[in-house]
């Protein structure tokens, strides 16, 4: 009798052993069910960011060409405020020394073409 509980035993602990297994693979089952869900989400979340690290790379060198475009722009804009300055001191230096009508008429006409004066010059 006493082989007979000692068999009963252990076939009680093999079917708890091999219920506890089957328990346990189910659990890692769906362990690996959400791992595999989360690792898609991770994946697509890479993909986004990879593409948003794209497009702030390409907005990041358009902005590095629109500085240099201004410090072109501002360059030529202070070679030319440099031309217009010396040409209006030329003129004040001019126009300190002209004292005829038709002389300043002239050099009105060469900025203001369209204006009444300027048909007038050399008249």
């Amino acid at each position: 009798m006493k082989n007979y509980i000692s068999i009963v035993l252990v076939v009680m602990l093999l079917l708890a052993s091999l219920a506890y297994n089957l328990h346990q693979n189910q659990q890692n089952e769906d362990l690996n069910a959400s791992l595999e869900v989360y690792n898609k989400q991770a994946e697509i979340t890479k993909k986004k960011n990879l593409k948003t690290i794209d497009s702030l790379h390409d907005i990041s060198l358009r902005l590095d060409s629109l500085v240099v475009i201004k410090e072109d722009a501002n360059a030529e804009l202070q070679i030319r405020i440099q031309h217009y300055l010396a040409k209006d001191t030329a003129d004040e230096e001019a126009l300190n020394g002209i004292t005829n009508t038709d002389s300043i008429r002239s050099l009105f006409a060469r900025y203001y073409s369209n204006n009444h004066l300027a048909g007038k010059a050399g008249h």
